[in-house]
């Protein structure tokens, strides 16, 4: 296991030394707070702060330096709000509405760096690098094989990691930790476990629902690997360590909403500014799987069809509760994210929060593998190139443009296909935050349109869709949620008084 570790290891440092930091994301915030742990020990961003990352950014980047400085001249004038995720605590302190833990992590690899003459910023490659650590030793574990292992990591990269590696934002961080959690879990290791996610939900809250689900998807491993009825898998689960184990990942799970309250007297910022309950809809969810821009269908296909395949070999040894176990955490991570504002928010591929939340999928994938005395050659070959074909495909567009396989869907069957109005909105304007009651969206274009978005809040969309004293004949629109509706093909009008 050192040897595969060490080759695992020695493969990160040269990623490392041959790859450049991403400052996307969040980066502003992120870095702001990382910043400021890394000069004075705490989260609270001063205008020194600011300078010293203003320090940091080559001089050609003048747009993101003026930036910087407007942000540090209104931090030095004591305004509330610097920039919209930059706030005044009720406390007197400024701060990143996001959550600190990742950043704060980040710190500790950043004066490390810095210390050194290494770009610091790189710091960020580090802690995503490091789950991917745990993960490797993890796989290990399961598998039973260095070779199993490798094949482990590769699929975790395939699988939505391989686009964000490098950022300066949480997704790999975040995936990497529960999957390796998951594993510990699996095998017996539960506060191993534990302290992995829980150190992942300091940045992303939600995981605290881990500490729930857990114990259910170790007892249906149980019940499938070792053939046990469900008491006396349960009878397994019941003892101190996993009750230990799941007190510790909620706590520390809880921290940070604690410490928000503390600050601002609200347990989550993001939630009450970027969130809005009225989105979590089944329409909401359906995207956050099957969207073929940004949702889970373009990360884990190949995955996905390989589960299929596993759950039938595995009939036999009643493989559903540890199925239900798994897609009920899956479910309890997606759910709360149905809700941001800002669905369609810059994304590599697959959308930031799918990337972590779907990766239960990946666990299954791998847990039943670890059952199959033999792999078929063949499929996991398969397996690995549509993989690889679906990062690929990931990386040829932009979040505000459709995907390839988003645009043959619209183009080849159009009424099969309804997108979250934010994703349809901003990709077919290729404008980020464009997104607006206001707008009347025609794809690919008002001349010859194949679908087109719109209001009913919009007062001018009828005359802007059939012009003046014309109305819409809607009884073969879609209805979708918060009064927007599509149309496909073209409109079709009637005069204003019929």
């Amino acid at each position: 296991m050192l040897r595969f570790l060490l080759s695992v290891f020695l493969l990160l440092v040269v990623v490392f030394s041959t790859t450049s930091v991403k400052r996307y994301g969040d980066f502003l915030e992120y870095g702001l707070t990382t910043v400021a742990v890394a000069e004075h020990g705490t989260p609270y961003i001063v205008a020194s702060d600011v300078e010293r990352m203003i320090e940091l950014t080559p001089q050609n980047e003048v747009e993101f330096r003026t930036v910087l400085g407007t942000i540090r001249d209104r931090i030095s004038a004591g305004e509330q709000v610097p920039i919209p995720g930059l706030l005044l605590s009720e406390r007197g302190h400024y701060m990143s509405i996001h959550f600190v833990g990742y950043s704060m992590l980040t710190a500790v690899p950043f004066v490390i760096l810095d210390g050194i003459g290494v770009n610091p910023w790189k710091a960020y490659q580090v802690m995503n690098y490091l789950p991917v650590l745990a993960l490797a030793a993890t796989c290990y574990l399961l598998l039973g094989s260095a070779r199993r292992a490798w094949v482990g990591i590769t699929l975790f990269v395939l699988c939505g990691a391989l686009p964000y590696l490098n950022w300066t934002s949480p997704e790999v961080f975040t995936m990497g930790s529960l999957l390796a959690g998951l594993i510990l879990f699996t095998i017996g290791r539960p506060i191993a476990g534990a302290i992995l996610v829980g150190l992942a939900a300091t940045q992303n809250p939600p995981l605290v629902l881990f500490g729930l689900f857990a114990p259910f998807i170790r007892m249906g491993w149980l019940i499938v690997s070792e053939d046990l009825a469900w008491q006396a898998a349960l009878r397994r689960v019941v003892d101190r360590r996993h009750v230990i184990a799941c007190a510790l990942q909620m706590g520390l799970s809880v921290v940070p909403m604690l410490f928000s309250l503390w600050e601002f007297h609200e347990p989550s910022l993001i939630a009450k500014f970027s969130t809005d309950p009225a989105l979590v809809t089944p329409g909401r969810l359906g995207s956050f799987f099957f969207d073929p821009n940004q949702g889970a269908i373009i990360a884990f296909p190949a995955v996905t069809v390989l589960l299929a395949w596993l759950l039938w070999q595995r009939r036999a040894q009643r493989p559903l509760w540890h199925l239900a176990a798994t897609v009920g955490l899956m479910l309890a991570l997606a759910i709360p994210a149905l809700s941001t504002v800002n669905w369609n928010s810059g994304a590599s591929g697959p959308m930031r929060y799918v990337v972590w939340g779907a990766s239960p999928l990946l666990y299954l994938a791998l847990a039943w593998l670890a059952l199959q005395r033999r792999w078929p050659l063949a499929l996991m070959t398969a397996v690995l190139v549509l993989q690889f074909g679906a990062m690929w495909h990931a990386k040829r567009y932009e979040y505000t443009w459709f995907s390839p396989l988003g645009r043959w869907v619209l183009e080849t069957a159009p009424s099969w296909y309804n997108p979250d109005p934010d994703i349809f909105y901003e990709r077919t304007t290729h404008l980020d935050s464009s997104f607006s009651v206001d707008g009347v969206i025609a794809y690919p274009d008002a001349d010859q349109p194949l679908k087109t978005l719109y209001n009913v809040r919009n007062s001018t969309a009828h005359r802007t869709l059939c012009g003046p004293g014309r109305k819409l004949d809607e009884s073969d629109v879609v209805v979708m949620g918060q009064g927007w509706r599509y149309i496909n093909g073209s409109p079709v009008c009637a005069a204003a008084g019929r």
